[in-house]
């Protein structure tokens, strides 16, 4: 088991707010948690960090993301299993066939008092789940 000196709830938040253009990595050495998004300006740094990247892929590990799909798969388990509002889940279940992004979805549900809340910490519920089996399935333990 490989030890690392990092919090569980920054590896939690990378997660969550990741995507294929906002990866976010995880320095072994220092338990420092990054970001490299395609929207920096300074291309020249960015490339910088990915070949550093590359050179040491022990050190800079990628921390997984949830996809649109994977995302959309939480907001269907939701309005099945945890809202007892019938408009509402019908408003959530055409979102996730009609793939809506993640802003739409969320402005679907503060529409309703306490919703987005609600699924807020639904969602990083999930999202700790999701973490655990990726740092058990990596050999990975954190510390402090």
């Amino acid at each position: 088991m490989r030890e690392i000196r990092t919090d569980f709830e920054t590896i939690v938040g990378a997660v969550a707010h990741g995507s294929e253009n906002e990866r976010w990595f995880l320095d072994a050495e220092t338990g420092r948690v990054f970001l490299i998004s395609v929207d920096f300006c300074d291309e020249e740094l960015t490339m910088n960090i990915i070949k550093r990247i590359k050179e040491d892929p022990e050190r800079y590990i990628p921390l997984p993301f949830l996809s649109q799909q994977d995302f959309l798969e939480e907001v269907r388990i939701y309005s099945r299993f945890l809202t007892d509002n019938p408009a509402l889940a019908k408003l959530l279940n055409e979102a996730v066939e009609k793939n809506y992004t993640r802003a739409q979805v969320k402005k679907i549900l503060n529409r309703e008092p306490g919703q987005g809340k609600k699924f807020g910490e639904f969602f990083i519920s999930r999202v700790r789940e999701r973490v655990q089996a990726w740092l058990d399935y990596k050999g990975i333990k954190l510390v402090g």
